[in-house]
This record gives C-alpha cells, sequence and structure tokens, in this order.
C-alpha cells in the first residue's frame, strides 16, 4: 500500500511539474505571439531601411577607402552593396527575420501585460500620432545633432581639445609633434 501511494505521489509530482514547466513555454510563447503584433503595428520600413543600409554601407566604405587596391573603386564597390543590401532588405523572408528581431527583443524587455498596455496605447489617437510622428522627431534629432557635432569648432571644444591632446604627449601617449 504505501508503495502505491509513494508511486502516486511521484507521478503527481511530475505530472505537476510538467504543467509548470509547459506554462512557461506558453507564457514565452504568448509574450513573443504579442509581441509580434506590437511589432506589426509599428515597424517603420522606412527608418529600419535607413539604418540597414547605414550600418551596412559604414563600414564596407571604410574598408574600401582604407585600402589602397581599391580606394579609386571605392564608390563603385559601395554601390554594388547597397545594390545587394537592397534586394536583401526588400526579400520578405529578410523582413520576417527583422521583425522576429524587434519581437524577441520586445519580449525580452517587456511582461505580456506591458506589452498588452502598450499596443492599447498605440491604438488609441495619441498613440497612432507617436507612431506618425516619431520617425519626424527622430529624424529632426539627427539633423540638430549633426548641427551640434558641426559646432564644436567653438573655442570651448578647441580648448579642450588642445588641453587632451597636450596630456596625452606629457604622458607619453602621443609624440610631441605629429
Amino acid at each position: 500500500m504505501i508503495k502505491r501511494s509513494s508511486c502516486f505521489l511521484v507521478i503527481m509530482i511530475v505530472f505537476v511539474s510538467s504543467l509548470n514547466s509547459n506554462s512557461g513555454a506558453t507564457e514565452k510563447e504568448t509574450r513573443f505571439t504579442t509581441a509580434l503584433k506590437l511589432v506589426e503595428m509599428t515597424f517603420n520600413k522606412e527608418a529600419v531601411y535607413q539604418q540597414f543600409i547605414y550600418f551596412g554601407i559604414l563600414p564596407a566604405k571604410e574598408r574600401y577607402e582604407s585600402n589602397p587596391k581599391t580606394k579609386k573603386y571605392s564608390e563603385i564597390l559601395v554601390g554594388v552593396i547597397k545594390e545587394v543590401l537592397d534586394a536583401y532588405f526588400n526579400d520578405l523572408e529578410t523582413q520576417k527575420q527583422l521583425k522576429n528581431v524587434y519581437a524577441t527583443l520586445y519580449s525580452e524587455e517587456f511582461t505580456l501585460k506591458e506589452l498588452n498596455d502598450i499596443i492599447a496605447f498605440y491604438k488609441t489617437d495619441t498613440g497612432k500620432k507617436t507612431l506618425l510622428k516619431l520617425p519626424i522627431v527622430i529624424q529632426k534629432g539627427r539633423q540638430r545633432e549633426v548641427e551640434l557635432v558641426n559646432g564644436l569648432s567653438s573655442s570651448k571644444y578647441e580648448q579642450l581639445l588642445k588641453e587632451k591632446l597636450e596630456k596625452l604627449q606629457k604622458d607619453g601617449v602621443l609624440p610631441n609633434e605629429f
């Protein structure tokens, strides 16, 4: 009798444990599915494209322009890379992979409730306006960052740079003249 009840108890523990482990997988899957809905609502293909091209071309441009053998062909080579990146980006499988990347990130960073709250927000008038205006705000922000960086030729910036370089020269990190 004890053996039978012990066996029953072990079976029940294994059964309950399997329910708990399955519910964890279900929660993760549900969160990912919800995150994917959020991505579908918020995916800005043009903004993602700009980043995709920028981060794809920048290293290639640097590589080809810094290599004496390819420097005179760098414009052509970068053009070819851009064409390939365009085709790759516009491929449906690439689009799906990109959306899955974002959905994975959202599902890792937000709870299911938070994801649902975000989706609910984006369904409101303010949320819809946010989706429309956010790319404009980001673009204008980048333009103003460039203006700010270009303004670094101010005397304050020049003085800070001079002090840092002099310290590096004094510490022997940089030669006295270069």
